[in-house]
C-alpha cells in the first residue's frame, strides 16, 4: 500500500480543530513529525511525503521514504488540504490511479500499525470506493440555523386534466381542482341558483383587485380574465382561459398576478419525480433559493412542509411521490443569508431519515422523539481529517466524492476521541518532550 503523506504549512491561525494535531498545525519539526512513520514502512508500506518544502523532502529521503515536491499549496479543502494536489503529483510521477493508498493527515498516530489494520480491513469491503475516516460531528447540523429573505409567497392551484363532459367545463379554459374558500366571509356573497345545472350555466366570478371585491354573472369568460368558479358554499375553482397558459409542457399548477390578465408562476411536472417552476413574465429569481412547500388538504386539516434547497431555481427538482394529489399547495421562495437583515429564522433543510420539523420544533427520525439537546439528536459524522483511502485516483478526487455523497465512511478506534483544548495542549508538551528525549517538565 502507498500511503501519501501531504506535509504543508498552512497560514498559522488555520485550525481544522479534528481533535488531534495535523500536519499543517504542528509545532514538530519535520523529522519529529514523520518519524512515526517509519513503523508503517516496516510493515511494507511506502511512505511517500509531498511537499513544497525542501527540508520536509529532505528529511524523508533522511528517512528513507520517497518524496515529491509539491508547488506552493492553496488547497485547504475537505478532507485533507492538499490531498487532491498530492495525488496529482504522485499520478504524475508514474503511480498508477488504481493503487491502493492511504493519505495521512495527522502528526500524531499513536499506533500506526493499527491504523494501517483498520485501513486495510475497511478497503477488503470495498476496495475500488473512497473510504473517510469520520467522528461524530462536533455541531451536529440539525441545530443549524439559518437566515433567510422572504422573497414571495403564494398559492399554487393544480390544473384539472381536459374533460369536456365535466359539470366544470368551460369551452376555451383550464379549470383548476377545488380548492377551499368560504364564500360567506366575501363582500359580495354568491347566493345560490336552486335548479340551475351548472353543466349548462356555470357560475363564473370575476376577479377585481383587491381580490376581496369580486362580482359574479353567468359566463362568457374573457381571455384575460381570471376567474372563480363557484364549487359549493365552502369551495371554488380557478379558471384560466387558454390564451393566458405559456407554452410549458408538463403544467400542473399556476398561480394568478394580483392584476387581472396574467399568470404570476407556474409549476410543471416531468414524470414523477421532476418539477420545475417557471415565472412568465417576471424578473429572474437569484440563487440559491430554497423552496418551501406547504402541502395541503384541508377536508383532513393536513399540511405538509417540504423544503426544496436549489442552487438553480429554475432547475428541476423532487418532490414527494403523492405531491400531484394534493388539491393545493403554498410556496415560499427563501433566499438563505449571511449576514444582513433577515425575514425568518428557519433550521437548516431536513435530512430524510435523521431529522425533520422546523425551529423548536427538530424531531430525530430515528428515534421519533424531539430533539430538546445535544443528547437527543441523530448520530451525523464529519471527516476528523485523519485519513482517506481508496484507489490513488479516487484520492485525487476525494473532495468531489465527499461533496455529492460517493464515499464511505469508518471510525478509527487507534486515534484518540475528541479531546478538550487543554487536552490536546498537554498531550502536545508531552509529545515534543519525547521527541526532544527528555521530560515533559
Amino acid at each position: 500500500m502507498l500511503i501519501l503523506v501531504p506535509l504543508l504549512q498552512a497560514p498559522p491561525c488555520h485550525g481544522r480543530q479534528t481533535g488531534i494535531h495535523n500536519f499543517q498545525e504542528s509545532p514538530l519539526s519535520p523529522a519529529q513529525a514523520l518519524r512515526p512513520l517509519a513503523t508503517l514502512q516496516e510493515c511494507g508500506a511506502q511512505v511517500l511525503v509531498a511537499s513544497p518544502h525542501s527540508a520536509a523532502l529532505q528529511e524523508a529521503e533522511r528517512l528513507g521514504f520517497s518524496a515529491i515536491p509539491l508547488p506552493r499549496v492553496t488547497d485547504q479543502s475537505l478532507p485533507i488540504p492538499g490531498l487532491a494536489q498530492a495525488a496529482k503529483a504522485a499520478l504524475w510521477s508514474g503511480f498508477s490511479e488504481d493503487r491502493p493508498a492511504l493519505a495521512l493527515g495527522s502528526a500524531e498516530i499513536p499506533a500506526p500499525r493499527d491504523l494501517l489494520g483498520e485501513v486495510r480491513q475497511a478497503l477488503e469491503a470495498a476496495p475500488q470506493d473512497l473510504h473517510v475516516s469520520c467522528r461524530p460531528a462536533r455541531d451536529n447540523p440539525c441545530q443549524f440555523l439559518v437566515h433567510y429573505n422572504l422573497l414571495d409567497v403564494f398559492p399554487l392551484y393544480p390544473l384539472e386534466p381536459p374533460q369536456p363532459d365535466a359539470t366544470w367545463h368551460i369551452p376555451g379554459a383550464r379549470v383548476s381542482t377545488p380548492f377551499p374558500m368560504d364564500w360567506t366571509t366575501r363582500l359580495h356573497p354568491l347566493p345560490p341558483t336552486p335548479g340551475q345545472n351548472p353543466a349548462q350555466a356555470p357560475t363564473i366570478i370575476r376577479r377585481r383587485v383587491p381580490a376581496e371585491r369580486i362580482s359574479y354573472a353567468p359566463g362568457p369568460l374573457a381571455e384575460n380574465d381570471l376567474a372563480w368558479l363557484y364549487e359549493s358554499p365552502r369551495q371554488a375553482r380557478l379558471v384560466i382561459p387558454e390564451p393566458l397558459l405559456p407554452g410549458i409542457p408538463g403544467i400542473h399548477a399556476v398561480s394568478p398576478a394580483q392584476d387581472r390578465g396574467r399568470l404570476h408562476r407556474v409549476l410543471s411536472r416531468h414524470g414523477r419525480a421532476q418539477w420545475r417552476l417557471h415565472s412568465p413574465e417576471e424578473s429572474p429569481l437569484p440563487a440559491p433559493l430554497l423552496f418551501r412547500f406547504s402541502l395541503l388538504r384541508p377536508e383532513h386539516g393536513e399540511e405538509r412542509v417540504v423544503d426544496v434547497p436549489l442552487s438553480d431555481p429554475y432547475g428541476p427538482f423532487s418532490l414527494p411521490p403523492d405531491a400531484d394529489q394534493v388539491p393545493a399547495m403554498i410556496l415560499g421562495l427563501l433566499q438563505p443569508l449571511e449576514e444582513g437583515d433577515y425575514d425568518i429564522v428557519a433550521s437548516g433543510p431536513a435530512a430524510p431519515g435523521l431529522w425533520s420539523g422546523s425551529p423548536g420544533c427538530i424531531r430525530n427520525e430515528q428515534t421519533g422523539r424531539p430533539v430538546n439537546g445535544r443528547q437527543d439528536a441523530p448520530l451525523v459524522l464529519e471527516p476528523d481529517g485523519v485519513a482517506v483511502a481508496g484507489p490513488l485516483g479516487r484520492l485525487r478526487d476525494a473532495s468531489n466524492l465527499l461533496r455529492t455523497g460517493k464515499a464511505r465512511h469508518f471510525t478509527l478506534r487507534s486515534v484518540p476521541d475528541l479531546m478538550s483544548e487543554a487536552e490536546q495542549a498537554v498531550r502536545r508538551m508531552i509529545r515534543h518532550a519525547e521527541n526532544q528525549g527528555g521530560a515533559a517538565w
